[in-house]
């Protein structure tokens, strides 16, 4: 189960969605610690939601008008980041001040991290549908007679795994990212993973305003 629970993490945090974008990009423009940062909110979070969904509450069904704001509130705040972070950056730093402390973290940005990360889990319309999903596969497969302690370790694997995938995948760009042919590929690969997430928002909020007027007929 320990192994289990961190190869899981790791290899989910794999693909590289909005937020892990976010999060190499600060690496890369602003200094490791901005990016760590908010890879650690995240694998914090998705600890708490390993917990919360392999605990029990996996058959909670958000209310349409529900989904719809949050779908509309998470698409705008994640346009506002997006267009802040990969329009208005600064230069990339140099690979040798990467780590350096003048890049150090203030409270003020563990703040917006924190904002950031609870707004994208609230609001993706993804990620409801993939903890059912997730958590019952693990305990039909993993944790079959579950008790709180086997839930609670697993969550902190499954965290630590996630975290570990996101600090690999920092260490991976910075040390390419000084590459000049690699610079367009990865601002155009994440311009246009971004252009798909928020294409996918504005399909789920329009999905969403559907089931409403359906409901209402």
């Amino acid at each position: 189960m320990v192994a289990l629970a961190f190869i899981i993490g790791l290899i989910i945090a794999i693909p590289i969605g909005p937020l892990g974008q976010i999060i190499i990009n600060r690496s890369l423009n602003r200094g490791f610690w901005h990016g760590f940062s908010l890879a650690i909110i995240d694998a914090f979070v998705n600890g708490i939601l390993c917990v919360v969904f392999l605990y029990g509450i996996s058959s909670l069904e958000m209310q349409p008008v529900l989904k719809l704001v949050l779908n509309i509130i998470g698409f705008t705040f994640l346009l506002f980041v997006g267009i802040k972070e990969f329009c208005f950056t600064r230069k990339v730093l140099k690979k040798n001040v990467l780590f350096e402390t003048k890049t150090s973290v203030r409270f003020k940005d563990i703040l917006e991290n924190l904002l950031i990360t609870i707004v994208y889990y609230i609001s993706n319309p993804t990620i409801l549908a993939f903890w059912i999903n997730f958590s019952t596969i693990i305990h039909g497969k993993i944790l079959v007679d579950a008790t709180l302690t086997s839930i609670l370790i697993f969550s902190f694997l499954f965290a630590v795994g996630v975290l570990t995938s996101q600090y690999l995948g920092i260490i991976f760009m910075k040390n390419i990212q000084h590459i000049e042919k690699f610079k367009k590929i990865i601002k155009y690969a994440s311009t246009g993973l971004f252009i798909l997430t928020f294409g996918y928002f504005f399909f789920t909020i329009i999905q969403s305003a559907l089931e409403i007027q359906a409901a209402n007929f």
